[in-house]
């Protein structure tokens, strides 16, 4: 069957993917390259990602939802597969198949699994990053996360705690240092009594992390 890499790209990551799919492509030209991610998001870069020749495909919105059913559709019709919530460069035709459906109960979706990551040969070692929410509880005008995560949506703190716990052992390993999360949401704050309840549990259980 046909190679697939998939990178998931923000404003700080996608012109390096870019050259490491132009790479890919230089290696092996039957690799297909999907991107995803918020710089694809269409008041991102959106599907002017496509314009990128190395770039086959793009998901233009969060893929939780379509993810499995996009591999499904490869693993059989490989380079022509057309699954929606994606765009496909087909030429110099740009097919749109629209925005896939958000995930509305984030505490349904799976943890990230980093059994396969050595975090020894990162610079920082101790650290990840997770996500308590997904959105903003505001419209402002300038800014671009409204469009982007169509609604605000949060996880419980005890799936949070949960999963913080899951990756102490992982970071002290790697690291020989506290462990660090990144939190890296729209606002952590949207809901406070969210907030405070997480923070409780973190205190009540004694897990020892910077945040």
């Amino acid at each position: 069957g046909t190679p697939l890499v998939a990178f998931s790209v923000n404003s700080a990551s996608s012109n390096c993917a870019i050259l490491l799919a132009r790479l890919l492509k230089t290696m092996a030209p039957r690799i297909y390259v999907l991107f995803g991610g918020p710089d694809c998001f269409r008041a991102e870069r959106g599907l002017a990602m496509l314009d990128e020749p190395a770039v086959d495909a793009i998901c233009t919105g969060e893929g939780d939802l379509v993810w499995g059913p996009f591999l499904d559709a490869f693993a059989v019709y490989g380079p022509t597969v057309d699954v929606a919530g994606f765009c496909y460069r087909r030429g110099n035709t740009v097919v749109d198949r629209g925005d896939p459906p958000i995930a509305t109960d984030l505490d349904a979706l799976p943890e990230a699994d980093f059994s396969g990551c050595d975090f020894s040969r990162y610079t920082l070692t101790n650290r990840l990053c997770m996500m308590t929410s997904r959105g903003c509880i505001l419209r402002c005008a300038y800014c671009s996360e409204g469009e982007n995560f169509l609604r605000y949506r949060h996880r419980s703190p005890e799936s949070l705690v949960r999963e913080v716990e899951s990756h102490m052992d992982m970071l002290r390993r790697a690291s020989r240092q506290r462990p660090h999360i990144n939190f890296s949401d729209s606002l952590i704050n949207g809901r406070p009594e969210l907030l405070e309840r997480f923070c409780d549990l973190v205190a009540a259980r004694g897990i020892d992390f910077s945040w």
